[in-house]
């Protein structure tokens, strides 16, 4: 009769090369996020002190209400009529901020998605203030 011998029952695959190569991974893993730049939202929260009631006056004004609607000069707006507004605004008085009002239960992606619709239409960064 055949033996079957010891080191046949101890055979195990060699692992060194699959810890290479999970070190090799995180340091590529490392290096790329280093290099990844994530840029926040500027929000221009205004204060009593800094902007004077006369500016707000004369500049452009969004509500936002609740249920996602947008209100300016009393009529209520959708995102792509609002700018216009901001463009057509921006054009006439380059230098004064648009000022959005948030209304109890208005919802803060709105709020988002018409800063980004401001910042698009040439509104420079810091010039919507949120009152």
């Amino acid at each position: 009769m055949r033996r079957l011998s010891k080191r046949a029952d101890n055979a195990r695959p060699d692992m060194t090369p699959m810890l290479d190569i999970v070190f090799i991974m995180l340091i590529f893993f490392i290096v790329t996020a280093s290099f990844i730049h994530e840029e926040g939202l500027f929000l221009g929260r205004s204060n009593t002190e800094t902007i004077v009631p006369e500016d707000m006056e004369n500049s452009l004004t969004f509500r936002l209400l609740a249920d996602y609607r947008i209100e300016s000069k009393g009529r209520l707006v959708d995102l792509w009529s609002a700018a216009a507004l901001i463009k057509e605004f921006h054009t006439e008085h380059p230098d004064r901020p648009v000022g959005i009002k948030l209304e109890p239960g208005a919802r803060h992606r709105t709020m988002v998605r018409l800063i980004d619709v401001a910042y698009e239409a040439g509104m420079p960064v810091g010039s919507v203030v949120i009152q």
